[in-house]
């Protein structure tokens, strides 16, 4: 069966949202996580802006259960594989996808190539998240 939900993890680490006074507490996250396991949705959005979200992840993980990690770097933050190997130290592993932040870091030619190398070297795929019909 193809994996139809991804759990964003953004209120896992700041205030974000409906809950924009609130940040989910570790315990509550882990009950997330667990349900989450227990209902087969196995990949996680993310991104280093989301604040505490990728420790949470990590010591939720173990052996037997780790989730799949979809995460957004951006050309702001500097080179690709320097943010990719940042990712892996704060998780414990490589994320299963790279996503550049928008449109605009995507279609950065140079950044871009980066894309590609990760994805031959490290990671199963890249993409780019949208935010509006035009950049469609």
């Amino acid at each position: 069966m193809k994996q139809k939900l991804i759990l964003g993890t953004v209120q896992f680490g700041q205030r974000y949202g409906i809950y924009k006074k609130k940040i989910i507490k570790e315990k509550e996250i882990n009950k997330i996580f667990k349900y989450a396991f227990k209902n087969n949705i196995i990949f996680l959005d993310t991104a280093t802006s989301y604040g505490k979200s990728n420790l949470y992840i990590k010591n939720f993980n173990n052996k037997k259960k780790k989730f799949k990690i979809i995460t957004k770097i951006t050309k702001n933050n500097g080179d690709p594989l320097i943010q990719l190997k940042k990712i892996k130290r704060s998780l414990g592993y490589y994320p299963y996808s790279i996503l550049a932040h928008n449109t605009s870091d995507f279609l950065n030619r140079k950044f871009n190539k980066k894309l590609f190398y990760l994805k031959k070297k490290f990671i199963k795929k890249i993409g780019v998240s949208i935010y509006t019909k035009n950049e469609i």
